[in-house]
């Protein structure tokens, strides 16, 4: 050994080195600390406490529209709009947004966010493969091209008087309930009475609900859908193994196969007669400028446009019970919530009243010319959509890896020194994100502090110059990118979707909703006699307060109108 040189055992090393082992980790912890990372995987996004431990994990809190908007209102508070959320257990990590940019950034890239396999398993048990609300990719592309011309305003518009004829029969109706004063129950009869529009518009087909006809055809449907409006644990068991229901169905199986006869049967009948019609073996049976069902135009258009696409009977049947389904309830729920907001509000149904009775219900062209035009009604239809969307939330599952834009840094990542956060969420192919469509349109940064509150006025200013400028503040209004559509927001709301999936059958659901309402409150005073608060069971309902154990309801005191 040199001279000079003191040997140094290792022990006498690691304490020479340890403060600069202690530097360099001070240093590596600032560096982490410090630097802005562009893309932060979904883990690392604050959260609520717990969840992870439930097997319904924080779905409760966030779906439930009695507690969500107080819900979405103290964590977007805490953890900022965007943060992470658990499903069903501790594997099922979820992304909720209440960011524009994630939002726009998902409804628009169908190709890469889904609806869950099991949703569509459990769905298109029932309606079918290839109902437009739950096809992806390839089929949706080619429904909703030819579903696009079929729902125009012109073919819409010319099936009005249909809407305006049920309505009346449903005043006549609850008029000879309540000759004068008396509670009654909307729902069921708003329920049969958009059944009966949609029969009549978009099939030519009269079930005849509102008068308590019992048609088979009707009774099929109710029992469809009646069959996917709960959840079982067995019903659980069979969308994960298919097998189950194959070869051990249950009753709800049995109903489904059983109304699923009756209705595929009808339905192909249907076709066979459409296609005769429109190869011209029954031509004088309508006239060229009469109005046409849905169906006929439907078919019209698959012959026209898309001669060589494979449209089988079974895609067909899927559409018209897809139209059912997504068009008669969500629609006549939507009508009850109205007349509930303008019970609540009576100096609003007063002011809409005397606005009604100005049109004349029996001019021509009364829709389009009047009932279309009447500005307090497009309010309350709007304020009515924007506080109870029909549908409270939808998620997307991720179909690979992929970022997602952000728009402001995402709260609870920034650290001490920071100016910019994070510019993206990393999200894994299997991962979900929470769409909250009501937490969108009752966010208090576009709306203000009133946001959960029944105000028509607040689009005074909105229904004009301003509204676009004002809703494209929220990032949902789509632009033009490479050659990609250009997708809007329904009034700035996203009641109706956006993106490529937005709801096809959006102005027939505004249509029937003006002309329900035009008549009833032309005819009708109501009051709500009791406490009312929502029930999200596919669709949002409405619940009587204290009496969950009896299902949808809406009792309303109704009183004619007297007229001199």
């Amino acid at each position: 050994m040199p001279a000079g040189i003191i040997p140094l055992d290792l022990t006498s090393l690691l304490i020479l080195a340890t403060p600069s082992i202690v530097v360099l980790v001070f240093l590596w912890i600032a560096v982490q600390y410090l630097t802005v990372k562009e893309v932060v995987s979904l883990h690392e996004l604050p959260g609520p406490p717990g969840g992870w431990y439930s097997p319904v994990g924080h779905l409760p809190q966030l779906l439930d529209p009695d507690v969500s908007p107080q819900t979405h209102e103290a964590w977007v508070a805490r953890y900022g709009p965007n943060f992470q959320t658990f499903g069903f257990g501790p594997w099922d990590r979820r992304l909720f947004s209440l960011d524009p940019a994630v939002i726009k950034y998902v409804l628009d890239h169908q190709e890469k966010y889904q609806k869950g396999w099991q949703a569509r398993s459990y769905v298109d048990q029932a309606i079918g493969d290839g109902g437009l609300v739950m096809a992806e990719g390839g089929i949706h592309r080619v429904m909703r091209r030819i579903l696009q011309p079929v729902f125009s305003k012109k073919n819409l518009d010319a099936l009005s008087p249909i809407s305006s004829l049920k309505a009346r029969e449903l005043c006549s109706i609850l008029r000879s309930l309540s000759s004068h004063e008396q509670t009654v129950d909307v729902v069921p009869h708003l329920t049969r009475a958009t059944f009966d529009v949609i029969g009549l518009a978009g099939f030519g087909y009269s079930f005849e609900a509102l008068r308590g006809e019992e048609d088979p055809l009707y009774v099929a449907f109710q029992r469809l859908f009646g069959s996917i409006s709960g959840f079982t644990v067995r019903m659980y068991l069979g969308i994960y193994f298919p097998w189950l229901d194959e070869h051990f169905p249950d009753e709800r199986v049995k109903t489904i196969r059983e109304s699923r006869d009756v209705i595929d049967n009808t339905v192909k009948r249907w076709i066979q007669e459409r296609q005769a019609e429109i190869g011209g073996e029954k031509a004088s049976a309508r006239a060229d400028n009469s109005p046409k069902d849905l169906l006929t135009l439907m078919i019209q258009e698959i012959v026209s446009t898309a001669p060589k696409t494979a449209m089988v009977d079974d895609l067909v049947i899927a559409q018209v019970n897809t139209f059912l389904m997504a068009g008669s309830e969500t629609t006549s729920l939507t009508i009850a919530w109205a007349l509930y907001y303008l019970s609540t509000h009576p100096n609003v149904q007063s002011a809409l009243r005397e606005e009604c009775l100005a049109i004349d219900p029996d001019a021509p062209n009364a829709f389009v010319e009047g009932i279309d035009r009447l500005a307090l009604l497009e309010k309350v239809v709007r304020e009515t959509l924007r506080l109870t969307p029909a549908v409270h939330s939808t998620f997307r599952q991720a179909v690979e890896d992929d970022i997602i834009p952000l728009s402001p840094p995402a709260m609870g990542l920034e650290a001490a020194g920071r100016r910019q956060g994070p510019t993206g969420i990393s999200i894994r192919k299997g991962q979900y994100v929470h769409v909250p469509f009501e937490g969108l349109n009752t966010l208090k940064s576009v709306w203000g502090e009133d946001a959960h509150e029944f105000r028509p006025a607040r689009w005074d200013r909105l229904m004009f110059s301003d509204r676009d400028a004002e809703c494209e503040k929220r990032g949902l209004f789509g632009k033009e990118e490479k050659g990609r559509t250009a997708w809007k927001t329904w009034a700035g709301l996203m009641s109706f979707s956006t993106g490529p999936k937005a709801c096809v059958g959006m102005r027939f659901a505004l249509i029937e909703i003006k002309i329900f309402l035009f008549h009833l409150v032309r005819e009708f005073e109501f009051s709500c006699p009791k406490p009312i608060v929502k029930r999200n069971a596919m669709v949002v309902r409405p619940i009587v307060d204290g009496e969950n154990e009896k299902g949808q309801q809406l009792p309303l005191l109704i009183r004619p109108v007297e007229r001199h």
